[in-house]
């Protein structure tokens, strides 16, 4: 057996000893490894400082965005909401853990929920970076008109982006807009009407009166618009001028006695306005007093007096049948307004009728005296102001039958264009003579809708009959079509198309279709845009297609009052 110490192997005389070499390497690394942990201290704490000065940063912008009245809203490829600021809470009325994971698009309002799907799909496609305008309903019930700005939120791996939206609140904008509207439109409105009453003919003058009445239905939410005047001995009084909105029924108040309503005239010979908001407060006996007068289930009434200097000579009112109206005092200040100018266009109307004499005895006070007869008498007659006509008896004295009329041939270009007013008669007027002559609907059907009129003056002129029942204004307004259900699912690719709207009346659309969608006869759907006034007011429509005609399709808005107070003041102006 051998010894282990002839067993192990004995380095070579001549090899260095290894331990030496090591030993002088060591001061060398643990400098390197002091310098290096040394760097990373110094680099720890850089990344613990700018850390901090991230975590102030983000605490700072957290601090503003939640002082911030602009909502932000995160949402994923299925319209989910994913984060919320705290504002965006705020609109919505909950908290922001009970938003989570929530459809966004329930929170638009129902009537507004196509468009927001709509917007949301052509921000996702890229073809579209507008605000969109609508409006939220919060956990509570509150509307609220908002602004949403939207952007793509692309996330690594998503082949769908999510959307970032920034939603602002605009309901004390808009609000402020709307009654700024409003008061331009009425200031317009009282414009035209006074216009009106003073610029057309004495023959004119009972077509001009409906028409402002009507406008001044629209302005006061009436349903019924009158003129009221006394007869000259002031015991019987008659409905000279009406307008009915659609379905509303009146009584036919012709040469009544003026004890029917002695309790209102009482009232109105003080100069008071007759107010009453609500007829259901009003005892038996104070309803009484407007029994057959008012129209068939008036819910509200306001009244005026028509005032001559001293002399009452009648009274204008408003009648509301939908529903009670609160009458604030502009519309009472209206009322009379209104009134005063049709007394006016009346006298106009009366003296301009009235014989030489009169004439100058009323205007002497506007023009040099005339010359004194030879005879010396200067004392006219007159019991004017305002002659009511109690029989039916023209008052030109021109029979029907002084006027020929034929149909205008292909080649015949019209003279101009007459109106065919609530869908019954058309008034045409000679231009030569001024001579009156009014076609009712059946004479129109029968002999067509261009004409070749003959004056008995023999006069000729071709008149065009337009049969539309409103003025139809041209324009040129952005505008969506929708269709669906409208149960607040997301529409698809065919539910909806832009429009350019062409044309508008107060009962229906012109527009054309922008794109590939194609549109029957009969079909029903939504037509959405909003107006160039100041208020950029929106207007909403089921609308029924009525024709198409190349590329324009007009359609019919439904519903038994389909112009409502925004578009009618918008056709006025």
């Amino acid at each position: 057996m051998k010894n282990l110490s002839e067993t192990t192997a004995m380095p070579p005389k001549n090899d260095p000893d290894p331990m030496p070499a090591a030993a002088d390497h060591l001061p060398t690394t643990v400098a390197d490894l002091s310098q290096r942990n040394n760097e990373l201290e110094a680099f720890n704490r850089a990344l613990i400082a700018e850390r901090e000065r991230m975590q102030d940063q983000l605490e700072e912008t957290s601090r503003l965005l939640n002082a911030a009245t602009t909502g932000l809203f995160s949402l994923d490829k299925t319209g989910l909401i994913e984060s919320v600021n705290a504002p965006g809470a705020r609109l919505l009325a909950a908290d922001t853990a009970f938003l989570q994971k929530k459809p966004f698009g329930h929170f638009i309002a129902p009537e507004d929920q196509a468009l927001f799907y709509i917007h949301r799909s052509r921000i996702g496609a890229g073809t579209v970076n507008t605000p969109l305008d609508v409006k939220l309903k919060s956990q509570t019930g509150e509307y609220r008109s908002v602004r949403i700005h939207a952007q793509p939120l692309n996330r690594p791996g998503q082949h769908l982006p999510g959307l970032l939206l920034a939603v602002e609140d605009t309901t004390d904008t808009h609000r402020a807009l709307e009654q700024l509207q409003a008061k331009t439109d009425l200031v317009r409105m009282i414009f035209s009407i006074i216009d009106d009453l003073a610029a057309w003919s004495a023959a004119d003058i009972d077509t001009a009166i409906g028409f402002c009445l009507e406008k001044l239905g629209l302005a006061t939410f009436a349903d019924r618009v009158y003129v009221c005047l006394f007869h000259t001995q002031k015991t019987r009084f008659s409905v000279t001028h009406e307008w009915l909105g659609n379905h509303i029924t009146a009584p036919h108040l012709q040469n009544m006695n003026i004890r029917t309503i002695l309790p209102i005239v009482r009232r109105l010979k003080k100069r008071q306005v007759v107010s009453v908001a609500d007829m259901a407060t009003l005892t038996s006996v104070e309803r009484g007093d407007f029994d057959g007068f008012q129209a068939i289930d008036a819910k509200a009434l306001l009244i005026a007096p028509l005032f001559c200097g001293r002399q009452l000579l009648g009274i204008i009112g408003c009648d509301a049948v939908r529903q009670p109206v609160d009458w604030s005092a502009e519309n009472r200040r209206m009322l009379s307004l209104v009134g005063g100018a049709i007394v006016g266009a009346l006298l106009r109307r009366q003296t301009e009728n009235s014989a030489e004499g009169v004439q100058a005895q009323l205007l002497r006070f506007f023009e040099p005296p005339a010359a004194v007869p030879p005879d010396g008498n200067t004392s006219y007659e007159y019991e004017g102001p305002i002659e009511i006509i109690d029989d039916e008896t023209d008052q030109n004295g021109t029979p029907a039958t002084d006027w020929r009329f034929q149909e205008a041939g292909a080649d015949d270009t019209p003279d101009r264009t007459l109106p065919l007013k609530d869908g019954q008669f058309a008034h045409l007027a000679c231009r030569s003579c001024n001579r009156q002559r009014r076609l009712d609907i059946s004479e129109i059907r029968a002999l067509g809708s261009c004409l070749k009129a003959t004056c008995v003056c023999n006069t000729t002129m071709v008149v065009k009959i337009e049969l539309r029942r409103g003025v139809r204004k041209t324009v040129h307004l952005d505008g969506v079509l929708i269709r669906g259900s409208g149960d607040g699912r997301m529409p698809m690719a065919d539910d909806w198309c832009r429009i350019e709207v062409l044309n508008l009346s107060r009962r229906g659309v012109g527009f054309k279709i922008v794109g590939s969608q194609t549109v029957s006869e009969g079909n029903r759907f939504q037509v959405k845009f909003n107006l160039d006034n100041t208020a950029r007011s929106t207007i909403q429509k089921t609308v029924v297609v009525r024709s198409i005609s190349g590329s324009t399709v007009g359609c019919q808005f439904e519903g038994d009052d389909p112009c409502d107070v925004t578009l009618g003041f918008y056709m006025m102006n």
